[in-house]
């Protein structure tokens, strides 16, 4: 059975309340016409100085990518935090009522399955895998399906206390995913992959091989150089390595990254 509700609806309604697990996070969606001109489906605004990633890289987005900054818990007075990302897709699934083919012996009761695109899904294992250990690689797919639900969990702002949270894992040629409330897979041949709730995936971000210096913005440039050689890796778009390139061109590579996989790319303060 499909959701009554698209896929768009629920990806809003998750990226809302992200921006709401710290105040200096205002998110805003520009529907789809914008998007579609701009290339962005939500930008963050940021309040203050001391979270202000674009003030730390020193740099100005340049026009049509934008990304979604995530904090943790403010940096104490005179330290410095160290840096992670968590990268998103975000999946509308089927509620399945009956139990058939690989997922005959998955699960004892109803599931929820969803479809992978073949290359994003294998570009988003490769990457995950060239992160070094400072990323995250996450789908994120709702744990009910009736609009009734969206509603009341938006309302009460649940959404992401509704979602499941499911790895990429390390195999490039899986099709589908499936889930309940206490196991996950994903499937070619069905492979248990790491599924979390809203307070698994913290703990899980902050067991990340984070970046950390003397400094927030050497810590943070550090990071985004990271992830930009796992870009240039999996992507085999550009022989440079990322300390030939102009910073502006560093970040700009992962979110042409993320957008061409349908990803939110959220960093991490912890």
């Amino acid at each position: 059975m499909n959701p009554d509700f698209e896929e768009k609806t629920f990806e809003v309604a998750a990226n809302f309340e992200l921006g709401l697990l710290t105040p200096t996070v205002d998110l805003w969606a520009p529907g789809q016409v914008l998007e579609g001109v701009l290339g962005f489906d939500v930008m963050a605004e940021l309040d203050g100085d001391l979270h202000d990633v674009n003030q730390l890289l020193g740099v100005a987005m340049p026009p049509g990518l934008l990304w979604k900054p995530y904090f943790g818990s403010p940096p104490g007075a005179g330290s410095a935090p160290d840096w992670a990302s968590l990268f998103l897709q975000y999946k509308r699934p089927e509620r399945m009522f009956r139990r058939r083919g690989k997922f005959l012996k998955l699960f004892p009761g109803k599931y929820y399955r969803f479809d992978l695109d073949a290359d994003q899904h294998g570009a988003l294992v490769g990457f995950r895998g060239a992160t070094l250990g400072q990323a995250l690689v996450c789908y994120a797919s709702p744990r009910f399906h009736t609009n009734d639900d969206m509603m009341f969990y938006r309302q009460h702002r649940l959404v992401l206390e509704r979602t499941a949270f499911i790895e990429v894992g390390e195999a490039a040629d899986h099709k589908n995913g499936a889930y309940d409330e206490v196991d996950a897979f994903l499937c070619s041949e069905p492979e248990r992959a790491p599924l979390y709730g809203l307070p698994g995936l913290a703990r899980a971000i902050r067991q990340l091989d984070g970046v950390g210096d003397d400094s927030a913005q050497e810590g943070l440039l550090r990071h985004v150089r990271t992830l930009a050689d796992a870009v240039a890796l999996v992507s085999s778009i550009d022989d440079r390595t990322t300390d030939q390139l102009d910073l502006v061109d560093v970040v700009t590579s992962i979110l042409t990254f993320a957008v061409a996989n349908e990803a939110t790319w959220l960093v991490c303060a912890r």
